[in-house]
């Protein structure tokens, strides 16, 4: 499986910043939607809580900050 996910120092580095992530699967295909599970567990071994990834906010807050772009 050849993927392009930023590495886990990348992520790392990024807690140190005002920066709000996004986890994506990149998918082409309905069966590619089970690629989140790349993403998350990148997020993971980064240590980025949910905080900071807003596809995991409630969808009035998330809205609120795609509305803001």
């Amino acid at each position: 499986l050849d993927r392009l996910d930023v590495s886990t120092e990348v992520l790392r580095a990024a807690l140190g910043r005002e920066v709000t992530l996004l986890i994506n699967t990149d998918a082409h295909e309905s069966r590619e939607l089970a690629n989140v599970a790349w993403g998350v567990r990148h997020a993971r071994r980064a240590w980025v809580e949910p905080e900071r990834v807003a596809n995991t906010w409630p969808r009035e807050r998330f809205l609120t900050w795609v509305a803001g772009r």
